[in-house]
């Protein structure tokens, strides 16, 4: 599969060329994608630089009548006579063979590979290449075209075609020549001087090209423009323009402002066209990567994960790292600008396949090969899972793999099992899809509106310090390469894959599921997700319980079925399931943890609340998450210390971190941001409990939920 990260509108290729080489990824490149990236800028550089002397040479030829008068020197068809660009074009094609190999021990990246997707037109359909770019040998190709494609449409600009015959004086042939000779002359230093700037940066591995895309540090680049200028001073003043026909042609200062335009736009095409090729299709997916609110690195994230009422659950981080993978449909044929695509729910092939687990062994990977109604086995249903007509009862049509144990159930995995430790009380949380992803996406602005229906598996957790099993020593995550191993849990000892990692509480992976025995949810809480790139608010809804019966609290579960959350009266009747009025075998519901029941605007935390009139919130002071708060909930030190056990270096501290207790405002009001590079997801939910006393009576469940998904989209094309 063919990916690239740059959402692209484009209408012109000079566009293209820009969006794509700006938005290269500033990863350190390996040894094989410098030696394949310096190739490649450097023999297209000298395709193009020999392709625009070619078409010079011409024109100087035509307009000294040594060539007929006839000839069109911008068609390279017919000024390479000699040669020299099919030459030039042949040695581009044999390097990037050579230099650019996809297997073997010098094999270049897949990222480096999946970022020339496709061949800009007229190229792409004059070579009949495929879209996107089947292989290397397709962009050698493609590249040998486009630099001589680029170099024809730019000297059509910058030299015409003026009819010699039409010369009134020398002037008119010397001031054509100057043009030629100038700014030929100031490309081909922008280009040279531009790549040698990114490959010294690719070295010490900064492989963005954004500075260097404007580079002139040694002010050569300079140079060859006043070179250029002062050529046309000396040349041009007595010459009649309208017969030199180049660019401009009712003034020599007018021209020259023309001339710098068009090189400066052609020496970035050729600079960008160098590092990226970007799409010229709409994506048919999207994959993408979260990061955490802190980072293993220590780097800050936006993601942010707040559960309940009491504010104990409001300081959660999320697996750094992990993908989620959707496919999106554009339309039949589809080309940028794309718009809204809808979603067409979860990937489940390719690389998106280990997200697919047996639900009664979690190790287990399988293949959704049938339906069957949920609250039927004899009745088929559509493939895959969600809701389907020809169920009776909730309608529900489960997927299915007979190779799975127990009856087959075959669930897509949202994410890495979530480690979340918060008032002494640990547990490790599962998701899988309950019915697929849907919404729409916008390709250009990086808008998104995304439903996900969740059934979240709550298990008690290993130890405070270790919520959920770990996956130890993996080399590269999310690789498919099992070259690590569980820790804790049914699959201790086994080999796996890492795919997320918390900052505080390690690395997680699918292959490494918490222990079934440990479900303290059953089915799964029912939680239901709008993620927006919008913004994304909550009421306070329902009256709280007596004898808070005056204030309003924020989500409740229906008086019809305690596993159902709600936010209003609304989503329960539209179910049939009574009034939101409700809190089921979850903790009697109040509008947050303060002691006046009063929540202030925290300044510390825009959106967010705080007690100030108490109580806070103390932990032990030696066994602390990547941001600095405690978690190990306490009274005295003995609390502490009687874990020190589990804790690090054997001392979990003294019973000394106080912390002020957070709270949700009343509205909920979260933001989120179109971005097509970096896009930030908010969302709104409730939370219903689950069936420990302490799960529900720490976090206060049922309540209220926020998350922000800090995201890294990148398109994916069949």
């Amino acid at each position: 599969m063919k990916k690239f990260t740059t959402t692209t509108a484009l209408v012109a290729i000079s566009a293209l060329f820009l969006l794509a080489g700006a938005q290269q990824a500033d990863a350190a490149l390996s040894k094989a994608d410098q030696g394949c990236r310096q190739t490649i800028a450097k023999g297209f550089g000298k395709l193009a630089a020999t392709a625009n002397k070619t078409i010079a040479g011409c024109h100087k030829s035509r307009n000294k009548g040594k060539i007929g008068f006839m000839t069109d020197c911008n068609d390279l068809v017919a000024a390479d006579v000699k040669g020299k660009v099919a030459k030039a074009a042949a040695k581009l094609t044999a390097g990037v063979a050579k230099k650019c190999l996809e297997s073997g021990d010098k094999a270049i990246s897949g990222d480096f590979v999946e970022s020339y997707l496709s061949c800009p037109e007229p190229c792409g359909t004059d070579l009949a290449l495929s879209n996107p770019l089947a292989d290397i040998t397709d962009l050698g190709s493609c590249l040998a075209c486009l630099g001589g494609d680029v170099s024809e449409g730019y000297n059509t600009q910058v030299l015409g075609s003026p009819d010699p015959l039409n010369f009134s004086s020398p002037s008119d042939s010397g001031c054509a020549s100057a043009v030629a000779k100038g700014y030929g002359k100031l490309v081909a230093t922008m280009v040279k001087d531009r790549t040698g700037c990114q490959k010294g940066a690719d070295k010490i591995g900064d492989g963005d090209t954004t500075t260097c895309s404007t580079s002139d540090a040694k002010g050569k680049i300079a140079k060859a423009l006043a070179k250029a200028v002062a050529g046309l001073d000396k040349k041009c003043p007595a010459a009649d323009l309208l017969n030199v026909a180049s660019c401009a042609t009712d003034s020599l200062a007018n021209l020259k402002t023309c001339l710098e335009s068009e090189s400066n736009a052609m020496g970035d095409e050729l600079f960008a066209a160098s590092y990226a090729l970007a799409a010229t299709i709409c994506p048919t997916g999207v994959d993408t990567t979260l990061l955490a609110g802190v980072a293993p690195d220590g780097t800050i994230g936006r993601s942010s994960l707040k559960t309940g009422w009491t504010g104990v659950g409001h300081s959660a981080d999320l697996p750094h790292g992990y993908k989620t993978r959707i496919n999106v449909d554009c339309g039949v044929g589809a080309s940028p600008p794309c718009g809204d695509c809808t979603v067409t729910g979860a990937k489940r092939t390719g690389d998106a396949a280990y997200n697919l687990r047996c639900r009664a062994d979690r190790k287990q990977v399988c293949t959704i090969t049938t339906g069957q109604c949920a609250d039927d086995s004899l009745i088929s249903c559509s493939n895959g899972f969600g809701l389907d007509v020809a169920c009776p009862g909730s309608g529900f049509c489960d997927a299915i793999d007979p190779a799975c144990p127990g009856v087959g159930n075959c669930d897509v995995i949202l994410s890495p099992p979530l480690p979340l430790s918060a008032g002494s009380v640990p547990v490790c949380v599962v998701s899988r899809l309950a019915s697929d992803y849907s919404g729409t996406v916008n390709n250009e602005s990086g808008s998104a509106n995304i439903s996900i229906t969740l059934r979240s598996s709550v298990f008690t957790g290993i130890t405070v310090t270790q919520p959920c099993p770990i996956c130890v020593g993996d080399v590269t995550f999310d690789d498919g390469v099992k070259d690590g191993t569980c820790s804790g849990g049914p699959g201790d000892g086994l080999s796996c894959d890492a795919h997320g990692e918390d900052a505080t509480f390690g690395v997680v992976s699918i292959d490494c599921p918490p222990d079934p025995l440990a479900d303290i949810t059953g089915q799964g809480l029912i939680i239901n997700l709008e993620a927006t790139t919008g913004a994304a608010t909550m009421n306070y809804e329902n009256t709280c319980e007596a004898p808070l019966n005056a204030y309003q609290c924020a989500c409740g579960v229906c008086s019809g079925d305690g596993t159902f959350p709600c936010r209003n009266n609304t989503e329960c009747s539209d179910a049939a399931l009574g009034t939101c009025t409700s809190f089921g075998q979850g903790t009697a519901r109040k509008p947050n943890g303060c002691a006046d029941s009063l929540c202030s605007p925290d300044p510390a935390n825009p959106g967010m609340g705080i007690c100030l009139a108490g109580p806070s919130v103390t932990n032990c002071d030696g066994a602390l998450k990547a941001n600095g708060d405690g978690y190990i909930g306490c009274s005295t030190d003995f609390d502490c210390s009687s874990l020190d056990p589990v804790c690090p270096d054997g001392d979990c501290g003294n019973c000394t971190l106080t912390e002020d207790r957070s709270c949700f405002l009343d509205p909920i009001v979260l933001n989120g941001e179109a971005d097509p590079d970096n896009a930030l997801l908010a969302t709104t939910f409730c939370v219903p409990p689950a069936s420990s006393v302490s799960v529900n009576n720490a976090s206060g469940l049922p309540g209220a939920g926020r998350v922000l998904l800090d995201s890294l989209p990148e398109r994916t094309y069949d």
